[in-house]
């Protein structure tokens, strides 16, 4: 059945008030939502922030993420840091809050150079991987203070949220350093960690340290394509290979640098064949030449030469010096050879002495007093030896 043209209008037009309706309360919703964070009045009954410093949805993302981590474990006192990444640099984005009076700090706090590779002080993407020098959104809580060897006064954070659990072991940290000074112009960028003056260290610190509340956000910032093999910053890491990021927040002409850098290659290439030629010949006979008009042969002798008189100068005396000590052995180990006869009138004259009366049993039978047996006993072998000595 065909729809005349007054039908269709009155349909399309209940169809836009469907529509108006349901946004109209989704706005009520989502107003009532934030009027119920930021209208909630401090301990002391005060507005929080009431000159509207701290943006409604981070404001709202912190608080939340403070109600649900405080609900396992509190977090020391009654004031908390909220940091608004989508501010620059140059522009105080590091907020304390004080949950007692509703009152607000600003301050200055510096970003990751992985967030920034363009140096443009606004940080465009976030991440938690190792080494890519990124910052990373999320709860954090407050640890120890420490002494850096680099940056001085320091404190350790550890991250709360899946978009930065790393953040302990990647040492993101608060600490101050000389890149970054608002009142001389710097704005350097750190590789994630939260810089700050050294003005409002202590009291960042007083805040934060042994169990403060800080929240980085927006949260939808988190940029989870970011990986350490991709974004590899090299001054945030030592195993990084020494090239330039590859980040999506690069500029339009970033792939026409990376086109451009193989255009050289060849340039170079040429020089290094020529000299790779032109290299070994000179060194080799060089070195042949030295070989060969070395003397080492005719050394050889005069050094295998100079201990053989050493050593028979060594072997001479020692035939001199054996019998010296054979004698008194001969004479004590064989009574009848030839030395024999020669010892003897040495204890001839102690024979009529009680003490040897023992030893002649040895050599005669029946010694008597007075008596010589020893030439009687042994006359065959004494008349050979006279025989053959003249």
């Amino acid at each position: 059945m065909p729809v005349d043209s007054g039908t269709r209008i009155a349909l399309y037009a209940a169809m836009c008030r469907a529509v108006f309706r349901a946004c109209a309360l989704l706005a009520l919703a989502l107003s009532a939502f934030v009027a119920e964070t930021r209208a909630a009045p401090a301990l002391n009954g005060a507005p929080v922030d009431p000159q509207n410093v701290i943006a409604d949805d981070i404001q709202s993302e912190a608080l939340a993420a403070y109600r649900r981590h405080a609900a396992s474990r509190a977090f020391k006192g009654t004031e908390i840091v909220i940091v608004d990444y989508r501010k620059p640099s140059n522009a105080p984005r590091l907020f304390v809050l004080d949950l007692a009076t509703g009152g607000v700090e600003a301050y200055y706090v510096a970003h990751g150079r992985g967030s920034d590779p363009a140096h443009t002080k606004s940080a465009l993407r976030f991440s938690d991987a190792p080494t890519t020098g990124m910052s990373s959104v999320g709860a954090f809580r407050g640890l120890e203070l420490y002494q850096s060897p680099e940056h001085g006064p320091a404190m350790r954070l550890a991250g709360l949220d899946s978009t930065n659990v790393n953040a302990y072991d990647r040492l993101i940290v608060f600490h101050t350093a000389s890149y970054f000074n608002p009142a001389a112009g710097r704005f350097g960028r750190s590789c994630g960690c939260f810089v700050v003056t050294k003005e409002a260290m202590a009291r960042i610190y007083g805040v934060l340290s042994d169990g403060g509340f800080l929240y980085a956000g927006p949260a939808r910032l988190h940029d989870r394509t970011a990986t350490t093999a991709q974004d590899c910053n090299p001054a945030c890491g030592g195993g990084c290979r020494p090239a330039p990021l590859i980040a999506a927040a690069k500029r339009p002409d970033a792939p026409v640098l990376a086109k451009a850098a193989p255009a050289p290659t060849p340039v170079p290439a040429a020089p290094p064949v020529q000299l790779a030629v032109a290299t070994p010949p000179t060194p080799a006979p060089v070195a042949v030449a030295a070989v060969q008009d070395v003397p080492i042969p005719l050394a050889k002798p005069d050094l295998k030469a100079a201990p053989v008189p050493a050593m028979v100068m060594a072997e001479v005396p020692v035939p001199l010096a054996k019998p010296d000590l054979a004698l008194p052995m001969v004479a004590s180990a064989e009574a009848p050879s030839a030395p024999v006869p020669l010892a003897k009138p040495d204890l001839r004259p102690s024979v009529n002495d009680t003490s040897l009366a023992a030893v002649p049993d040895l050599l005669v039978p029946n010694p008597e007093p007075g008596d010589v047996p020893v030439p009687i006993s042994k006359p065959v072998g004494l008349q050979r030896m006279a025989e053959l000595v003249p």
